[in-house]
């Protein structure tokens, strides 16, 4: 990919932000309100045991979904990188005091 093509990066992150929020809600509503009995731990089991495939495909979709986020991280990372470019080098946490722990009073 090309470092100086944000809209492609735009892109990306548009579309792995929408299918983030298509997969939760889709395996929030669909997977585990299905599998999950909020205040009984064995009826959540029989129906894990009962539909084994609703639950793969819920793991399936949870990873999708956390693979998505990684994607959507870095789209824009690249995206929002020539907006400070020493930003993220220089330490995001640069304002903050520094302390070290060896030096602290007793």
């Amino acid at each position: 990919m090309q470092a100086g093509r944000p809209q492609s990066h735009a892109r990306i992150a548009g579309a792995a932000y929408l299918l983030v929020i298509v997969i939760g809600i889709l395996n929030g509503f669909l997977i585990d309100l299905r599998l999950i009995v909020a205040s009984d731990d064995a009826a959540t089991a029989h129906n894990i045991l009962a539909q084994p495939m609703l639950f793969r495909a819920g793991m399936a979709a949870t990873l999708v979904l956390y693979a998505l986020v990684i994607v959507l991280a870095w789209a824009l990372y690249e995206l929002l990188k020539v907006v400070e470019p020493g930003w993220l080098a220089s330490g995001c946490c640069s304002a903050l005091p520094k302390r070290s722990w060896a030096s602290r009073p007793s």
